[in-house]
């Protein structure tokens, strides 16, 4: 039995500096929070956008992406029961 080599698994998806990888980070901006809550999402935004730049854009970094968002929603609702 004969195996195929593959050299890199993950060249057929966008280069990381394509504007279509870094899609999901629009909904990791905080500015437009209150204070409070910009305190929340401010460093995981700024986690998310060194993950888009840092890693290959392959499927695993988009499941990364999309956790990390879904963990940032938490921790600001969390936020906002929090006196």
């Amino acid at each position: 039995m004969k195996f195929l080599r593959i050299e890199n698994p993950f060249k057929f998806y966008p280069n990381p500096e394509d504007e279509n990888m870094s899609e999901i980070l629009q909904y990791f901006e905080y500015k437009h929070l209150p204070e409070k809550l910009q305190e929340i999402s401010k460093p995981i935004c700024k986690l998310a956008n060194k993950m888009d730049q840092d890693l290959i854009g392959c499927p695993e970094t988009s499941a990364g992406l999309r956790k990390l968002l879904e963990a940032k929603d938490c921790f600001v609702r969390a936020a906002l029961l929090t006196p």
